[in-house]
């Protein structure tokens, strides 16, 4: 029987970061349960498929109190099929880990567990965003003491008034604390954020590139494979959520802001959390051409170390890749590794897959 996997936001947060742009509000008390009240009912609407993976993200999920919490996994585990469930995560922030909240999980089977860290580092206060190292060692210590071993961390490199010393830094720190993965993004300044309303500029092209690069080496050094463009995990530990996504696969999603893709429609949920708490749910919907959707497979499977094979690309769209973009293919050639198989991007240029992507989609 056919398996999916499900998205689940839940967009509170007790500090808003300056650089995010994900749906998110305020922890407001008044708002929570009229938000979970209507997140159970857009849930209770979605397809009745065997779940194969779920992913709880925000947002800070692990804001809501433990009765919240607990409310919310009771009522997944009674209202979806869990018997083919490979993994469960959610994401929190440091500050709100527990020794109960992490027993919690335990209870109900969540079994990986996803820290934003982004930065350790102090001088960085424009970020309203800081995580204390003493505070990461202490969550080491708790997850040890209940068995609870995939866990990852995020970092994000590229700040303003920092350095790629300094991000190293934090990396080598956050290796110390043996995580089965890890996350880096480069930070992006996106629009209606707070670093993009203070102008604050970017680091150049070129530097961002630097650290990454070393990054990367440390991670293999530590034996850490790169299995997408900013993801990093031990043999076996991959995200497999989030794999849904890069293999362009179905997925259902509720909550605030939240995107599914479920039969070639991708329906991108409302941000006002007045709307959602009022049931209206839907912002807009998108009926994916095929067109989309090759461009689509193309750009997120090659930002995978496999890439793809010709055999996936024929199986979901009944024609030959390399005849049908022959033009572009020979445009792009020098970045590509091209054998009997299928195409992925060389590693020495997966940093610039954004520029790839630009003469090799039609």
């Amino acid at each position: 029987m056919k398996k999916i996997s499900l998205y689940i936001h839940i967009p509170f947060c007790k500090n808003i970061c300056a650089y995010c742009d994900f749906p998110k509000i305020l922890f407001i008390e008044k708002f929570i349960k009229p938000y979970l009240e209507s997140l159970f009912c857009e849930l209770k609407n979605l397809p009745k498929i065997p779940l194969k993976t779920i992913y709880i993200g925000g947002g800070t999920p692990l804001s809501l109190s433990c009765e919240d919490l607990e409310n919310l996994f009771v009522f997944i585990k009674e209202n979806f099929d869990l018997s083919q469930l490979e993994e469960y995560s959610i994401e929190t922030t440091a500050i709100e880990i527990t020794d109960k909240k992490i027993k919690l999980l335990k209870k109900y089977g969540i079994n990986r567990l996803s820290i934003g860290v982004e930065t350790l580092q102090d001088n960085l206060y424009y970020l309203n965003r800081h995580t204390d190292k003493n505070k990461l060692v202490e969550i080491k210590k708790l997850l040890d003491a209940n068995d609870f071993i995939n866990y990852n961390f995020d970092l994000i490199y590229g700040w303003p008034k920092s350095t790629k010393e300094a991000f190293i830094e934090d990396l080598n720190f956050i290796l110390n604390l043996n995580p089965k993965h890890i996350s880096i993004y480069p930070l992006a300044i996106e629009e209606g954020t707070y670093l993009h309303n203070i102008h604050l500029q970017p680091i150049e092209d070129d530097e961002y590139a630097e650290i990454y690069y070393e990054a990367k080496k440390l991670l293999k050094d530590k034996g850490f494979f790169r299995y997408e463009v900013s993801n990093f995990a031990k043999i076996g530990y991959e995200s497999k959520h989030n794999l849904t996504y890069w293999l362009g696969e179905d997925y259902l999603a509720a909550g605030l802001g939240a995107t599914s893709f479920y039969n070639g429609v991708r329906a991108t949920r409302t941000r006002s959390i007045l709307k959602y708490i009022d049931g209206k749910y839907i912002l807009n919907e998108n009926v994916e051409d095929f067109f989309e959707q090759k461009n689509d497979f193309i750009m997120l499977n090659l930002r995978l170390d496999k890439g793809f094979t010709f055999k996936q690309y024929y199986d979901k769209f009944k024609s030959e890749f390399l005849e049908e973009y022959k033009k572009e293919v020979e445009n792009t050639r020098e970045y590509l590794i091209i054998d009997e198989e299928g195409v992925r991007v060389k590693e020495d240029y997966i940093y610039i897959l954004d520029y790839i992507l630009v003469d090799l989609l039609k």
